[in-house]
């Protein structure tokens, strides 16, 4: 049954397909099998990982005689994921450095401010390590200066 204005086409063995069959092929095409490369994908960091990641970072940079920035610590805090206020920032900093040790350099004075110097809230960090509470910013700057020299002697030499 044909509808109406509908050409019924002519079976596959008629005269009009005989060129046409050449052309199809006797086997299926192989099968390419693609590699899809994506950009640097990476499972999210624990807390815990993105800890020690960035304690090696800062030891790294250290020995390298560098310093990181929030800015771009903040870029790698994003894989895990979480919330990235001032109360998180200063936890992360003293658990770098947790324990403090005598004659241990203060990693976390190795992330700068926009100014080039330790941090703004350096003397929270100093105060979650056992410093005293409250310092005033004249005791503090001392330690500002002091921590990232000590820090590139110590790792320079490892």
């Amino acid at each position: 049954m044909v509808a109406a204005g509908v050409l019924e086409l002519a079976d596959e063995t008629g005269d009009k397909w005989k060129d046409l069959a050449a052309l199809r092929p006797t086997e299926a095409p192989p099968v390419v099998e693609h590699t899809v490369v994506t950009a640097d994908v990476t499972e999210p960091l624990t807390e815990a990982e993105f800890v020690e990641s960035l304690r090696k970072s800062l030891m790294d940079a250290a020995r390298n005689g560098k310093r990181p920035n929030w800015k771009t610590i903040a870029r790698r805090w994003r894989r895990t994921g979480l919330p990235f206020p001032l109360e998180t920032r200063v936890c992360l900093l003293v658990t770098i450095d947790a324990p403090r040790a005598q004659g241990k350099p203060v990693l976390a004075s190795m992330v700068k401010n926009k100014s080039d110097g330790p941090c703004h809230h350096f003397g929270e960090v100093l105060a979650g390590l056992g410093w005293s509470r409250g310092m005033s910013p004249t005791m503090v700057e001392p330690l500002r200066k002091r921590e990232p020299a000590r820090a590139y002697d110590a790792y320079r030499q490892t």
